[in-house]
């Protein structure tokens, strides 16, 4: 079993793994795949890709394909909720409403990829998760 909590993303994530033939570096690929989009998709960091896109430095069909994934995801939910979800509110680019979830689902990837089968993930409240508990 492996239980990690770390600060990623503004929040804390707690990814914890109850497959016994999983090894602790499994959970940390898992946390780092968070730590990488962070860097990406940080509102709080000036070098971040999010944040040199809202200053015009980075145009957006340079952008990591991430950044292009889950702006393009949030610009279908601004289209379907009729703006009441907008990535983008008084001038500012902040898809933190979509991006902890999809991150998430991004980390579990990292999971089922090595083959376990009982874990979760919790990242600030968006949850994955898969099995049970023992």
């Amino acid at each position: 079993m492996t239980h990690l909590v770390a600060p990623v993303m503004g929040t804390t994530v707690s990814i914890d793994v109850r497959d016994p033939g999983v090894g602790p570096d499994v959970a940390e690929a898992a946390l780092a795949v968070l730590r990488s989009i962070e860097a990406r998709f940080s509102t709080f960091r000036a070098g971040s890709e999010v944040r040199r896109i809202e200053r015009g430095e980075l145009a957006l069909e340079n952008a990591h394909p991430d950044v292009r994934e889950v702006l393009g995801a949030c610009g279908v939910l601004r289209a379907e909720s009729g703006g009441a979800f907008d990535a983008r509110r008084n001038a500012r680019l902040d898809p933190s409403g979509y991006v902890k979830g999809w991150a998430a689902e991004r980390a579990a990837d990292v999971l089922r990829g090595a083959g376990a089968r009982r874990w979760a993930i919790n990242v600030g409240g968006d949850i994955v998760c898969a099995g049970a508990a023992w």
